[in-house]
């Protein structure tokens, strides 16, 4: 009796994490936890500090310069959420590629809240995916960023309409 009441509740719980909404939560779960450990990777290669941690469903960063500290991913500074977000698009873009022609990757904004520091470790970043063979697209105002891209086009905002320069 004891192993067909085991059985059953085996049963049930697979019933259960196989309906529609349960298959889904599980798959996307996975999917966060794979896209998070390969982002938190990236994310301690920018910054030499940080790394991403999944708990409750809450996404936390871990502080290596603070014994480990976990905290909320909002406490992060402009520059270190720019880094977190990069690492975060370049983990779905390696996660997604995987079998397919994903080769490029578009940046809008967000270097002007970068230290010079940051600023030269996420343009470092950006010329190694390009040796990779990526294409990586950076819109910006950062006049120090722009001048070390090889390829740009520069668009003039006009009244009306904008205009594209080269």
């Amino acid at each position: 009796m004891a192993q067909v009441e085991h059985k059953l509740k085996l049963h049930k719980k697979l019933a259960q994490m196989l309906t529609a909404n349960g298959l889904k939560a599980f798959v996307a779960n996975r999917l966060l936890h794979e896209i998070l450990r390969l982002a938190s990777a990236e994310l301690e290669r920018l910054s030499g500090r940080y790394q991403l941690q999944l708990e409750n469903g809450d996404i936390l960063v871990v502080d290596n310069w603070n014994a480990g500290e976990t905290r909320d991913v909002r406490s992060l500074s402009g520059g270190e959420t720019f880094l977190a977000s990069l690492s975060l698009a370049l983990a779905m873009v390696d996660y997604l590629s995987q079998g397919s022609p994903l080769e490029s990757l578009f940046i809008d904004e967000g270097f002007g809240t970068l230290d010079p520091e940051t600023l030269e470790a996420v343009t470092l970043t950006l010329e190694s995916l390009h040796e990779k063979g990526r294409l990586v697209g950076v819109i910006t105002h950062v006049q120090e960023l722009a001048e070390r891209l090889p390829m740009q086009v520069r668009v003039e905002k006009g009244q009306g309409a904008s205009r594209i320069l080269t």
